[in-house]
């Protein structure tokens, strides 16, 4: 599907399906909502704006029905918060207690917290729907992170595939 013609300045990064069925993406610009027959919604967001001279950005479905994300601000600093997006397209920004932290990965946990991995700091942690944070400091430069069997996260760093516990 084609999409607005400033959504594709500098390409679209994350997607993800939302509890609605649609696609929604990532653009340098804005959020998007895609449906399955073409039906494009973007909302505009200034946080997002130089996401893809950082980093392709991370997004996810949350157990709230709202979609989760990262990116850098603008001027290529990376991200010192993780936002959510509704699906009317009201964004909310929770700020992380590492200026700079720089999330790369974000995924839901089978804890309903949504969970990220900052690449800058060595950091994974978990924020609730509510706002509460915990952090723990890992070994490497995140890359990635992924839930997998045994109560556990997977992760990737520059220094190979790691896991943290939840049990």
């Amino acid at each position: 599907f084609k999409l607005p013609p400033n959504s594709t300045d500098g390409g679209v990064g994350a997607l993800t399906t939302g509890r609605d069925d649609a696609l929604w993406y990532l653009t340098r610009e804005a959020i998007g909502r895609i449906t399955t027959s073409g039906q494009v919604t973007e909302f505009p967001h200034q946080r997002v704006g130089g996401l893809f001279e950082y980093s392709r950005g991370a997004m996810t479905l949350g157990p709230d029905g709202n979609l989760w994300f990262v990116g850098a601000t603008p001027g290529m600093v990376p991200a010192a918060a993780i936002d959510r997006i509704t699906a009317s397209g009201q964004v909310t920004e929770i700020p992380l207690s590492t200026k700079e932290s720089g999330p790369v990965a974000i995924a839901w946990g089978p804890d309903v917290d949504i969970w990220f991995a900052s690449a800058s700091d060595g950091v994974i942690g978990h924020v609730s729907t509510t706002g509460q944070f915990t952090e723990y400091a890992v070994p490497g430069q995140l890359r990635d992170l992924v839930w997998g069997p045994g109560d556990v996260h997977w992760f990737t760093s520059a220094e190979g595939v790691g896991r943290i516990s939840l049990a």
